[in-house]
């Protein structure tokens, strides 16, 4: 049995972005909403799907992996799935079934000297 934080290791890259942060159930949609407020980012709406706009999308989980880590539980973040798009990509169906868990990077911010 393959390691989870191994299975699939994907690069965060320093570049402006939008980040797209979506759910399926209601409350961690509203929850999670609530939580990009208070770090102080306007939340957009595109298609129902909730997205920040990001200077730098590493540095976004870089400053924020404490907050992250101290409002989202391990089954929350396995829930919860992100897509970030850069200027060279369209948020699409594809981006949905390609978004990764908030778990992977957080993983990936905590094990960065590892990856």
């Amino acid at each position: 049995m393959s390691c989870n934080k191994c299975n699939e290791v994907f690069r965060l890259e320093s570049s402006a972005a939008k980040l797209y942060w979506m759910s399926e159930v209601d409350e961690l949609t509203q929850k999670s909403k609530i939580f990009l407020k208070k770090l102080g980012f306007e939340v957009y709406e595109n298609g129902g799907i909730h997205y920040i706009e990001l200077p730098d999308a590493k540095l976004f989980f870089e400053e924020n992996i404490d907050a992250i880590l101290s409002t989202f539980n391990s089954l929350e973040s396995e829930d919860i799935r992100l897509h970030i798009q850069n200027k060279e990509t369209e948020f699409n169906f594809a981006s949905i079934l390609g978004a990764k868990t908030l778990q992977r990077y957080t993983n990936l911010i905590e094990d960065k000297e590892f990856f």
